[in-house]
């Protein structure tokens, strides 16, 4: 899978929130 930016900005569990608001890898 490719790991979105906010997953490598932020920590898994932002990474989460940030794939359900719409940050898509």
């Amino acid at each position: 899978r490719t790991v979105s930016p906010c997953c490598r900005v932020f920590w898994a569990v932002l990474c989460l929130r940030c794939a359900v608001n719409g940050a898509s890898p």
